[in-house]
């Protein structure tokens, strides 16, 4: 009831993936997927998984939170 929810405080762009794109990602399998380059809120399918950065097009993520 009084706890904040983690993606409520962080100010990034908001980046909503694939469930099939989320699981590669988790895996450690880096594909250029064309996203914009920059620090994105990261979610699976309207879950919030993390912080990622996108370097030319490839996202990883900095911070997991589950």
């Amino acid at each position: 009831q009084y706890l904040i929810k983690a993606d409520s405080v962080i100010n990034f762009e908001k980046l909503n993936l694939t469930k099939t794109q989320a699981q590669k990602i988790l895996d450690g399998v880096y594909e250029n997927y064309g996203f914009s380059d920059g620090t994105y809120r990261v979610y699976n399918q309207g879950e919030f998984i993390g912080v990622g950065t996108v370097n030319d097009g490839i996202l990883r993520i900095n911070s997991y939170v589950r």
